[in-house]
């Protein structure tokens, strides 16, 4: 691959890791940066930008884990790991199956990801409407895995995990800031799962060019640590309509693309 593609890859990946918006919506639109090594890259690189950002609630998960694998909580951090946990159940399973049934490839039509980012446009302008009522610490058990359920949406291509989960905050009263900082916590499972599959991918591959894929995390690292705190800062201040009609704009250019 070109200079270029892989950069472009690096920083699609790395601002959707902040914004509601889906990577696999950007790349319908350029289908030439998509390489399974730089890929692996790119999420790797966000992967390091949100422990980064997250490294303290992160932190307190690992310390509870011990409690959790017991099945004793009995502290925060112990409660926190075990919310961690049932918000990422339902999504590792529903991707399993759909990994193992080979289903997972025929949801990335180009016309699909198109009318899913739409969707997601719509919901995301619906669920801002909620009062905002709750903080992140103290979210439940139930909310927790109502929130993994919500992830299950993200399994659509253009859908968004971050965007989803955060529809899915805001829907159960979440200020913004709040919403947007549970998602992103919830995100880091699953993101560090995406980074092992297409690193194993990549594995395969032909002529890994190392420093080219060091490059592509860098970049997507650096993109990603900039967007969310930008994101974070802006969610005291406005809603999330200029991500509506943003998203809205790129579901239809996915779905026109094709035609022109």
């Amino acid at each position: 691959m070109t200079l270029l593609p892989v950069l472009l890859l690096a920083l699609i990946h790395g601002a959707s890791a902040g914004l509601p918006v889906a990577p696999e919506s950007h790349l319908a639109l350029l289908p030439a940066a998509t390489d399974p090594m730089m890929t692996a890259a790119a999420y790797l690189g966000t992967l390091a930008a949100l422990v980064w950002v997250l490294r303290v609630d992160l932190a307190r998960a690992a310390r509870g884990l011990p409690e959790l694998l017991r099945l004793q909580i009995t502290s925060p951090e112990g409660f926190l790991a075990l919310c961690l946990t049932l918000a990422t159940l339902p999504v590792a399973l529903a991707a399993g199956l759909l990994h193992a049934t080979g289903a997972a490839a025929a949801l990335r039509a180009p016309g699909l990801i198109g009318v899913v980012t739409i969707l997601g446009a719509v919901i995301l302008l619906l669920c801002d409407q909620r009062p905002q009522t709750r903080t992140a610490p103290g979210w439940t058990m139930k909310h927790a895995l109502a929130l993994g359920l919500w992830q299950l949406l993200a399994l659509l291509p253009g859908a968004g995990r971050l965007a989803m989960l955060t529809c899915g905050a805001r829907a159960l009263g979440y200020a913004r800031p709040d919403a947007l900082r549970l998602a992103l916590l919830i995100s880091v499972p699953p993101t560090l799962a995406l980074g092992l599959l297409a690193a194993a991918e990549a594995s395969a591959a032909p002529g890994p060019v190392v420093l080219l894929a060091a490059l592509v995390a860098l970049v997507a690292a650096a993109t990603a640590r900039t967007v969310i705190a930008l994101v974070l800062h802006l969610a005291q201040r406005v809603s999330f309509l200029p991500y509506v009609f943003y998203r809205l704009a790129l579901g239809v250019a996915v779905l026109i693309l094709p035609i022109t």
